[in-house]
């Protein structure tokens, strides 16, 4: 697996998972953020909720 992520990829799946989770908890929560981060060639996502 490659070690690096183009930056355009990077925007592009941070964006649809922002999409994915805004229908799902869009109603149910005050406030939510999306770290997206590459840590060792692998993808990390962080989802911080708030009621």
């Amino acid at each position: 697996m490659s070690e690096y992520y183009h930056p355009e990829f990077e925007k592009q799946y941070a964006e649809h998972i922002f999409k994915v989770l805004k229908g799902k908890i869009e109603d149910r929560y005050r406030a939510f953020n999306l770290d997206v981060s590459i840590n060792r060639g692998n993808f990390e996502i962080v989802l911080y909720l708030a009621r």
